[in-house]
């Protein structure tokens, strides 16, 4: 469910449960962002990164689901924002000390 979660500076309403949405209805993040756009919304960036962790999904992955969607709904210099943001305030799994296993070479 899509729940206002705060406002930007801008006085653009923040959305959260944005990747949840996106999980249980089967609607592309570009579309779901797009529609946020059109209603000068934004999604909690934080809380979407966040709930594609909690399911597993690694960063990088989410880094990649994230960049051409958000390039596609609110264009490039807002989504280099975006990313540079994220990649600087959250945790990824070095920080805690987690190796990530790569496949063998056949």
């Amino acid at each position: 469910m899509l729940k206002i979660s705060g406002k930007t500076e801008d006085g653009r309403l923040v959305v959260s449960g944005v990747f949840s949405f996106y999980e249980t209805q089967g609607v592309h993040l570009s579309v779901i962002f797009d529609e946020l756009n059109n209603r000068g919304m934004v999604p909690d960036w934080v809380a979407l990164y966040l709930e594609t962790w909690a399911v597993g999904i690694m960063p990088e992955r989410v880094m990649s689901m994230l960049s051409e969607s958000i390039y596609d709904a609110y264009g490039a210099d807002y989504r280099d924002h975006v990313i540079q943001t994220l990649k600087t305030i959250l945790p990824t799994p070095d920080d805690f000390g987690w190796k990530l296993k790569k496949k063998p070479k056949k």
